[in-house]
């Protein structure tokens, strides 16, 4: 988004996806989560590293990158809250047959923006960078993304200061029950609506931006409307 940013040419995001929900023992395990926990049991000697292997196996049971609201989901969101990528996009699962199914309309949809000329310069406005801080405290984000989200505003030429964190991101709810700060994993806060779901909310309490455009050449508000949650134990109103 740095690069699309300083060479301001029509470009468009397309993620590769979390991986399935890793299971062990009955429990949801994340790809980030288990790993901490169980390297405090092998350093306290309370498994050996035969399990602990077992354990980072079991988290990461298909491709995909961190099925956990890790750095890689979070900045997924925050491409798909800037307008950057398809609706939907973030959340699809690696394996999921919807994830081919986006990268051909995402791949469709970047040649005719180059014939439009939609740059990232006409979407990567100040509000639409608001609107990613507004969603990522709703889905309790990465750290990294302030860092990243400061980085991407300075390379498209819109100022972010650390005060706009506490002035439209601290009231944000945390919407999202997924781990590391809730329970559940990406596979099912897709199904329960992902991103789009989770900005309906934002829209529907007049916590969101919504005239930003994006690059389905129409505005966030039009794209996420009737785009409900479906599961009220993941995506809380």
């Amino acid at each position: 988004i740095m690069a699309a940013s300083t060479v301001d040419i029509p470009a468009i995001v397309l993620s590769g996806g979390p991986m399935l929900d890793g299971w062990h023992e009955g429990e949801l395990v994340g790809s980030g989560t288990v790993i901490w926990r169980s390297r405090r049991k092998l350093a306290a000697g309370e498994i050996d590293e035969e399990e602990f292997l077992r354990r980072a196996c079991d988290s990461a049971p298909s491709a995909g990158h961190c099925n956990t609201m890790g750095t890689a989901s979070t900045m997924n969101a925050v491409a798909e809250a800037l307008g950057l990528s398809l609706p939907g996009c973030a959340a699809i699962p690696a394996p999921y047959r919807e994830r081919g199914q986006i990268a051909y309309e995402t791949g469709r949809r970047i040649v005719d923006m180059a014939y439009e000329d939609l740059r990232p310069s006409r979407i990567l406005t100040r509000d639409s960078f608001l609107n990613a801080i507004r969603v990522v405290s709703a889905i309790g984000g990465s750290s990294n993304a302030q860092p990243h989200i400061v980085a991407m505003a300075r390379h498209a030429g819109v100022e972010i200061r650390s005060g706009d964190w506490t002035e439209f991101g601290y009231d944000i709810p945390l919407l999202v029950d997924c781990q590391p700060a809730g329970r559940f994993l990406g596979e099912r806060f897709h199904r329960a609506g992902g991103v789009p779901a989770v900005l309906n909310e934002l829209a529907g309490a007049g916590l969101l931006a919504t005239d930003c455009l994006t690059v389905t050449g129409r505005t966030i508000g039009e794209n996420i409307a009737g785009r409900a949650a479906t599961d009220r134990e993941v995506i809380r109103p």
